[in-house]
């Protein structure tokens, strides 16, 4: 069993990579990746997009020379969003408020070690972190992967480019990924203490009932309180020689 002394240490070591890895995988545009074909199979234009925002390109011209950045770009307002996307949305900023919260008492928890109860609750809630992480990957089943706003309005402009039917992963699907594992290895050593295995629990019971014997009345009571009354009998049994 993982003791309590270096449970804190490896638990804020995993709350703190996962907590990075849901921020990562939640904010940036490249989520999943679409690509826009043409007819002749020539190579595609890449689209990327993220749970919040989107790959955009911004053009920096001067007389001599132009350069594409690429940027991420906020949704348009009013762009429809279905049940499987506004899902990720909600899962990703839970992920990231609760983590966070719990990855700060991780961190304090290694100067002052918690009880074991409190690391059993504490493990509970990484569990719901790992939980609400994985449902984050809706989005790769939502409208975003296939036919959202933005790509139908590109199409309308360039009738001749395809969408793929299928969506790739990209870096932040694959950091959120990674975040499900880690918020996974952040509750172990934390369940790992607050429950007692049942080996562990039946053996002091049975230390506990051996301590234990019956009386002619049939009540239990310690072995010492057996003793003392032992001495108390062989006492009165050696006033009562003497005596006679």
């Amino acid at each position: 069993m993982t003791e309590l002394s270096t449970a804190p240490t490896i638990t804020a070591l995993f709350a703190s990579v996962a907590w990075f890895l849901s921020l990562f995988g939640g904010v940036y545009c490249k989520f999943l990746t679409n690509t826009l074909t043409t007819s002749n199979e020539q190579e595609g234009i890449p689209l990327s997009f993220g749970i919040w925002t989107y790959q955009g390109y911004l053009l920096v011209s001067d007389a001599d020379s132009a350069v594409v950045y690429q940027t991420c770009k906020s949704y348009p307002d009013g762009m429809y969003l279905d049940p499987k996307w506004k899902t990720a949305m909600a899962m990703s900023t839970m992920t990231i408020v609760i983590g966070a919260a719990l990855t700060i008492w991780s961190l304090f928890a290694i100067c002052s070690t918690p009880s074991k109860t409190t690391f059993r609750w504490f493990g509970i809630m990484f569990l719901l972190c790992c939980l609400f992480e994985g449902n984050s990957l809706l989005l790769l089943s939502s409208t975003a992967c296939t036919n959202n706003e933005l790509t139908a309005d590109l199409q309308a402009e360039l009738p001749l480019l395809q969408l793929e039917d299928t969506c790739a992963i990209s870096v932040g699907a694959k950091c959120t990924i990674a975040a499900v594992v880690f918020w996974f290895l952040a509750a172990v050593p934390a369940l790992k203490v607050g429950f007692a295995p049942l080996s562990a629990v039946d053996n002091e019971k049975n230390a506990a009932t051996d301590d234990k014997v019956v009386d002619p009345d049939s009540k239990l009571f310690d072995k010492e309180q057996a003793a003392d009354a032992e001495d108390i009998g062989d006492e009165h049994t050696l006033e009562t020689t003497e005596a006679a």
